[in-house]
């Protein structure tokens, strides 16, 4: 019987873990259908969107988002009245994700969004929110701190996918793109907690890869739509160093604070 529960608890543990890319991916995709249906789509370049049609249907978009961060938000309070569960760690980098990228989209069109000093210090915050917890992972384990790192850059590639959308690319068909982009994430970061061999480790690489080839995408689209230059050396550069830095230092953050840990453990 207690084995049962055991099963049970560790299956929990990796669903709740999985479920916000597969939230982030749905969501997101569904925000361009509810802008351009389907059949009105290029599939291979950009969709025009005629001004009207934005301007009647951008609210509802706008609620599907702040529907997104609600529930990552949710998530990542409940995750904290359970004593920063781990399967919380992918809640809040993802959280974090999606209110940098609402605060992004709010203050496209303004030079700032609240004011100089104030934009600085509420992205500070945010940047102080993921390393606090990189911290509280990598203090525990080299699995929290993993969950971190696919939390964080999953959420990431979502929102550069999903970006193809703005002008010049308009390309609607990468965008949608996030759905199924989220469930392959969900499933990468399901099968890292239920596998129990050494062989999990392997789905770290394969994350990697997936938010490699969304950068890369969504570069391509950029280079399409206005230069190779911008794309390869501006976007691509910055985007990947991003993903690099957000995927890397949880873990070794995590590999650090083990070796710290073992000579504590071989003492004992």
């Amino acid at each position: 019987m207690s084995d049962q529960h055991s099963r049970h608890t560790d299956r929990s543990v990796w669903l709740l873990a999985a479920l916000p890319p597969a939230l982030y991916g749905l969501l997101l995709s569904l925000c361009v259908l509810t802008v351009v249906p389907q059949r009105g789509i290029v599939w291979g370049g950009s969709t025009p969107l005629p001004r009207p049609l934005l301007g009647q249907t951008v609210w509802i978009p706008l609620a599907m988002l702040g529907l997104l961060i609600v529930l990552l938000v949710g998530g990542t309070l409940a995750g904290l009245a359970r004593r920063c569960a781990a399967w919380s760690h992918t809640w809040s980098t993802a959280a974090v994700v999606a209110v940098a990228m609402a605060l992004s989209i709010m203050a496209d069109d303004v030079p700032y969004l609240l004011s100089p000093v104030l934009d600085v210090l509420l992205l500070a915050v945010l940047v102080l929110i993921l390393v606090g917890v990189s911290l509280l992972a990598a203090r525990r384990s080299m699995t929290e701190a993993a969950l971190v790192s696919m939390g964080f850059v999953s959420a990431f590639g979502l929102t550069v996918t999903f970006v193809s959308v703005a002008s010049p690319m308009l390309r609607m068909d990468i965008a949608l793109g996030a759905a199924p982009a989220g469930l392959a994430f969900a499933l990468l970061i399901a099968a890292f907690l239920g596998w129990r061999s050494g062989a999990r480790w392997i789905v770290l690489p394969l994350t990697a890869t997936l938010v490699a080839v969304l950068i890369w995408i969504y570069a391509a689209a950029v280079a399409s739509a206005l230069s190779p230059d911008i794309a390869w050396r501006t976007f691509m550069r910055t985007l990947g160093s991003i993903a690099a830095i957000g995927f890397a230092a949880p873990l070794a953050l995590g590999w650090i604070l083990s070796l710290r840990r073992r000579p504590a453990l071989q003492s004992a």
